[in-house]
C-alpha cells in the first residue's frame, strides 16, 4: 500500500494518514510490546525453519541476528515495522513471507478502521461525508 494511501480517521488508538473533509491528518499507529515480541518470535522461527531446510547457511545467522538486534529496538510504529521488514526482506529473501503476512494484516486493519469510520459517520447522519470517505478510499486504492 502506498505511503500516502488512505487510512481511516484518527481515534484514541490510532494516529496514520487520512484524507477526510479535505484535510490530511498524520496518523502513527504505535506497536505494542506484545506485537514486537511476536515479530521477534516470527523472525527466529523463520531463521530456524530456513536452517532446518538448508535454505540458510549457519554462518549467516550471526549476521542476521546482529542486523535484527541493531534495528528492532528502534521500531516504534507500524510504518517503521513495515520499513524494517522491507529492508530485512531485501537483504534476506527468506523473510519475504513475513513481510507479506504483516502487509496483509496492515491492510485488514486499515479496512476495518475505514468501515468503522463510515459506520460512525452514517450513524451520525453524515451520509454525504460517509460517501465521500468511501469514494476517497476507493480512489486511493486505484492509485
Amino acid at each position: 500500500m502506498p505511503r500516502d494511501s488512505f487510512l481511516p480517521p484518527c481515534n484514541d488508538n490510532v494516529v496514520g494518514l487520512t484524507k477526510m473533509r479535505g484535510q490530511i491528518h498524520n496518523i502513527v499507529m504505535e506497536i505494542t510490546a506484545e506485537e514486537k515480541k511476536d515479530i521477534e518470535t516470527k523472525i527466529v522461527d523463520t531463521i530456524i525453519a530456513a536452517l532446518e531446510q538448508d535454505a540458510l547457511a549457519s554462518d549467516e545467522v550471526p549476521v542476521i541476528s546482529s542486523y535484527v538486534l541493531e534495528r528492532i529496538d528502534t521500531v516504534k510504529t507500524h510504518e517503521e515495522l513495515m520499513i524494517f521488514l522491507r529492508e530485512l526482506s531485501a537483504k534476506w529473501a527468506l523473510f519475504t513471507k513475513l513481510l507479506v503476512m504483516k502487509s496483509g494484516e496492515a491492510q485488514l486493519q486499515s479496512e476495518a478502521e475505514l468501515t468503522k469510520s463510515v459506520e460512525e459517520l452514517a450513524k451520525g447522519g453524515n451520509i454525504d461525508d460517509a460517501l465521500k470517505l468511501i469514494k476517497e478510499a476507493a480512489q486511493a486504492k486505484v492509485e
